[in-house]
This record gives structure tokens, sequence and C-alpha cells, in this order.
């Protein structure tokens, strides 16, 4: 995620946001309830997409239409392949100004788990 938050960073997205991504749980009052479903939607895709249950595509369908849900679905699987193959090739995003949490991060910080329970950065194997 450390090549697109610093691409929203100079698009002008807030630093406070964009470490918000990191700890939604903590700072759902910054995001929309559509945001937050997207972004639930999202992390579960990245993490586990066969864990996408009746309840996710219920709250989706309340704010997306059918269009809207394949394009978010097809972004998301997008930059996800964007991921792998940065993370494959060990490319590393431009630095973004260091931040409170920033250095933490870029210093080799443990993955932990997001407000859905889910491991940040963990993907599925093939599928």
């Amino acid at each position: 995620m450390a090549a697109h938050t610093a691409l929203a960073g100079q698009l002008g997205v807030s630093e406070e946001l964009l470490d918000a991504l990191y700890h939604i749980d903590t700072h759902r009052h910054l995001f929309t309830a559509r945001e937050l479903v997207a972004l639930r939607f999202a992390e579960i895709m990245t993490t586990s997409a066969r864990d996408i249950d009746e309840e996710l595509w219920d709250e989706l369908q309340a704010h997306f239409d059918d269009g809207e849900i394949i394009e978010l679905t097809m972004v998301i699987g997008l930059f996800n392949c964007f991921n792998r193959f940065a993370d494959a090739l060990q490319i590393e995003p431009p630095a973004r100004s260091q931040g409170k949490g920033e250095a933490q991060r870029s210093s080799g910080e443990k993955k932990d788990t997001n407000a859905y329970g889910h491991e940040r950065g963990a993907t599925e194997g093939p599928d």
C-alpha cells in the first residue's frame, strides 16, 4: 500500500487520512459509511477473498450499484496485481514525508491486523 499512499499524498490526500487507513478501527469517523464498506471489501478481497459473505454483499449493494461493484472489484484486483508485481521485484515506493507513524512503518514494523481481523499485507495463495 505504501506506493499507493505515496501517490495519494502527491495528489493532495492528507497525512491524517493516509495514516487512518492503517488503523481504520480507531479512525472510523474520518470515513463515510460508503467508504467504510468499500475499504472492508478491499481488505477482505485482498487477504481472503473467499471470506466475502452475503452480509458484505448486502452492504455493498446498499451503497453501490452493480456497475460500481464491478468497477470497485476490478480496481482492487488491479492494485493487488501491482502490489504483487512490485513485491516480487522488490520495487521500493517513492518516499513520502516521514510523518509520525510512517517512520515506524518504513523501518520494518511488524504487520498487524486491521479493523476486520485480517492480517495487513497477507495474501491468499494462488486460486
